[in-house]
């Protein structure tokens, strides 16, 4: 199925799949959307192309598209309200954080990041990250979030938790292919027998 997927910059997002499964390029597809994004690459992974490269967490805030390398895995404690601020009084923008898990865990979320999805809303700015596995996630993070992307999760402790927020889709998401994922949408409707699945193509 086709799907003309958007994101807006004020959104919260999560994306949630094993490796390999198409969560990168997905993201960067949806990222290309945006005039202003700080992606926060904590595994030192991500290689967009038009992005600055910086391991200063203050450069990272005066570029309108930059993967900022925190190089110990995680950003200081007031780079998130720094972010906040710099995408807001530039008109909007996202903070997308590659791996999640290795920020904050199922039990601890930083301040800074914690008050970037209460508010970021509110001032324009969205809160994206992707994760291999819903079960070190923060709740927070996943109930919060207006859409999930979900390609395949093996685990069935992990499809356990997607379920408990999204209902059947988790689920599904245990069949999916290479590629394939489904989309939750917050406030949307969904049938057991008729989720939509989708496949973005590299």
């Amino acid at each position: 199925m086709s799907l003309e997927l958007t994101a807006q910059s004020d959104e919260r997002i999560g994306v949630i799949g094993q490796t390999r499964m198409g969560k990168t390029f997905l993201v960067e597809r949806l990222a290309a959307q945006q005039p202003r994004i700080i992606v926060v690459d904590s595994k030192h992974r991500v290689n967009w192309k038009g992005f600055h490269l910086t391991d200063n967490p203050v450069a990272a805030l005066l570029e309108d598209r930059v993967i900022y390398r925190p190089p110990q895995g995680r950003p200081p404690e007031d780079f998130w309200i720094g972010a906040l601020n710099s995408l807001h009084e530039r008109g909007g923008g996202v903070i997308y954080i590659d791996e999640l898990p290795v920020i904050a865990t199922p039990n601890r979320i930083p301040q800074g990041l914690a008050d970037a999805f209460r508010i970021g809303a509110e001032i324009g700015v969205g809160v994206w990250w992707a994760a291999q596995e819903s079960t070190s996630i923060p709740n927070t993070a996943m109930r919060q979030a207006e859409q999930l992307i979900l390609f395949y999760n093996q685990g069935a402790s992990d499809r356990d938790k997607i379920t408990s927020i999204v209902g059947d889709m988790g689920e599904v998401t245990g069949h999916l292919q290479k590629y394939d994922f489904a989309v939750f949408i917050r406030g949307e409707t969904y049938e057991h027998d008729a989720i939509p699945i989708y496949r973005v193509i590299p």
